[in-house]
């Protein structure tokens, strides 16, 4: 199935928060190097009223990250490297300002998952996974955070 984007925006946008939705006003940051995950995910994620912004590989990402984020999901295969995915993860957790933000990883090999989540990440994704859950995934995830920081 091919989805199709429009090049164009409508010129009179707002940029209020969304209201409604089960991620309303979330700040979540998709990062990946396959563009058209990212614009399936960051789809998913818009409609249930998160602000999405994406970065294609780390650099891109901690320069997102610190302009502001609430979650981060992560591939960790991206571009030549096997592990860019781990090394976003110490980058941000070495980082005072930014180490608290959760991170969810996406892999497509179920073997990782252990040590994954032994390294850091909140959760873990395995390819192929089913986008439209992703909203629910990340609710639940920072809901767990705001009850345990409370």
């Amino acid at each position: 199935m091919k989805l199709f984007f429009p090049r164009r925006r409508p010129t009179l946008v707002t940029r209020e928060l969304p209201t409604q939705g089960l991620l309303a006003g979330r700040r979540v940051l998709v990062v990946d190097d396959d563009l058209e995950l990212r614009r399936l995910m960051r789809t998913a994620l818009e409609l249930e009223g998160a602000v999405v912004s994406e970065a294609d590989g780390v650099k891109r990402a901690l320069a997102a990250a610190d302009a502001g984020c609430d979650v981060v999901v992560t591939d960790i295969t991206m571009g030549l490297s096997r592990r860019d995915g781990l090394r976003l993860l110490a980058r941000l957790q070495a980082s005072p300002a930014l180490a608290g933000i959760p991170i969810i990883a996406m892999t497509g090999c179920t073997a990782l998952q252990p040590e994954l989540t032994a390294a850091g990440f909140a959760r873990v994704l395995i390819k192929p996974f089913e986008v439209l859950d992703l909203p629910v995934t990340i609710h639940t995830l920072l809901r767990g955070t705001q009850v345990a920081a409370a």
